[in-house]
């Protein structure tokens, strides 16, 4: 899914997903950030910024998200 501003303007700030036609997510809209997907959590394993959930990837994810949003 494309955030609002994107569904308004045609573009945003977002990175946008290489395969929303093929992730369980569907998003297009995404945060990509230390090379971590926010939606990435077991998705496409062809995609770099997926991490695998329940491994030491996830905990990598998870910091990496609460450094940079720790209001979350």
């Amino acid at each position: 899914m494309a955030c609002i501003k994107r569904q308004r303007t045609g573009h945003c700030s977002h990175s946008q997903c290489p395969f929303p036609h093929e992730t369980k997510h569907g998003y297009e809209c995404i945060e990509i950030i230390f090379s971590y997907c926010e939606a990435g959590g077991d998705c496409l394993e062809k995609c770099d910024y997926s991490w695998k959930i329940g491994t030491e990837e996830e905990e990598h994810a998870d910091k990496a998200f609460k450094i940079m949003y720790p209001e979350v």
